[in-house]
């Protein structure tokens, strides 16, 4: 996709948080680099050259429907 987009274009990314490592209960904001090698899924990472890319990531939404993670997550419950 990233290779038909003319140079200087936009690309609008939606992710979730869970591209970061377990950071054992601190925090993470948008400022760390993601490394590959350690995130749990890489695939949700953008690698841009010729395009200006900005990457949203979203918490867990829940919405009508709902969602199948989010429900897991209620379901399994405090361990």
């Amino acid at each position: 996709m990233l290779g038909g987009m003319s140079a200087g274009s936009t690309l609008l990314y939606t992710s979730t948080g869970l591209v970061y490592p377990d950071t054992r209960g601190v925090l993470v904001d948008e400022e760390p680099a993601l490394d590959p090698a350690t995130s749990p899924q890489p695939y949700k990472m953008l690698a841009a050259d010729r395009v200006a890319g900005a990457v949203i990531r979203a918490g867990l939404v829940y919405g009508r429907g709902g969602s199948k993670l989010p429900q897991g997550l209620i379901a399994d419950g405090p361990s």
